[in-house]
């Protein structure tokens, strides 16, 4: 198991970028994009997503703390410290 703690410090993408003009689920006068249909996540798409998707969902909705989990061993804290640093710990489970 092995844990990656890392302090946030700039900006991640804009939450706009998720929202796309193409799609079939209506949001807010917004249609969002389809998410493809792939298999399980690898760790370096787990930690993209902590540190991209996950961080502007908690970031768009002012969240302090946020927790995810795939189910198949991968775990994602996002939280903001007091200096109003985003910290992301993420966590993986390997098999051997």
């Amino acid at each position: 198991m092995s844990d990656v703690n890392e302090v946030v410090s700039q900006q991640p993408p804009a939450v706009d970028e998720m929202f796309k003009d193409e799609g079939e689920q209506q949001n807010g006068g917004r249609v969002l994009q389809e998410p493809p249909k792939v298999g399980p996540m690898t760790n370096g798409q787990w930690e993209k997503f902590c540190k991209g998707e996950l961080l502007n969902f908690m970031i768009h909705y002012s969240l302090q703390k946020i927790t995810a989990d795939d189910g198949s061993g991968r775990k994602c804290t996002v939280a903001i410290n007091n200096k109003g640093e985003y910290k992301v710990n993420v966590t993986l489970t390997e098999i051997m």
